[in-house]
């Protein structure tokens, strides 16, 4: 597994928004979301729930 999806994922669930991680990391909301969906098929789980750009 790749520390940079656990590193993704941490600053998601921090934030609770991938427009602002997205900004912080650099990176697209599009490149955030492919990361956090490969790490939860590497998990089998689903980790973040959104609604209306919230997550829980």
């Amino acid at each position: 597994m790749e520390i940079e999806l656990l590193k993704t994922f941490l600053l998601a669930a921090k934030k609770e928004n991938f427009r602002e991680v997205a900004e912080e990391m650099m990176m697209t909301q599009s490149a955030i979301t492919k990361q956090i969906q490969k790490l939860e098929k590497v998990l089998h789980i689903q980790l973040l729930i959104g609604f209306k750009n919230e997550l829980f």
